[in-house]
């Protein structure tokens, strides 16, 4: 006589009987409300085709789901590109606004310093502007 042990932990079903689960649960229904032959073979035959709809409805749904989660990623990357894009032009903007707004002496080389200082400040707030709102018509405004 031989003595056979089992890893239970490591045990798997084989697709045969996985695949017959259904048919196997619409067979004990079958049995307990009495179907015949042809009834139980038809609940059977649903039962394995819900089983199989279930099946590939969540293997679409994670599809979908895996779809989502990439372009989240991509868009959560461009969104802080963009916001730090954003920063770096504002920081730029209040630096060229504070030189603009030095105070010179009154002679003429000072002077057109702090314009061409001002006009450096004003371009690159219109560069800015356009960036935010670029629906809106900013050659309209000029520097006086």
């Amino acid at each position: 006589m031989e003595i056979v042990f089992y890893d239970i932990t490591s045990y798997e079903e084989p697709l045969s009987q996985r695949n017959n689960k259904a048919e196997d649960v619409a067979d004990g229904a079958g049995k307990s409300i009495n179907f015949s032959s042809e009834d139980h073979d038809d609940v059977a035959q649903i039962g394995k085709m819900r089983y199989d709809a279930l099946i590939m409805e969540i293997k679409c749904l994670k599809i979908r789901l895996r779809w989502y989660q990439e372009t989240l990623g991509k868009d959560k990357k461009k969104a802080k590109f963009h916001l730090r894009s954003v920063q770096i032009m504002k920081v730029r903007v209040w630096l060229a606004k504070g030189k603009g707004v030095r105070r010179f002496s009154t002679s003429n080389e000072s002077v057109h310093m702090r314009e061409a200082e001002t006009r450096k400040g004003f371009d690159l707030f219109h560069e800015f502007a356009r960036c935010v709102v670029p629906s809106y018509n900013w050659d309209e405004i000029a520097m006086e």
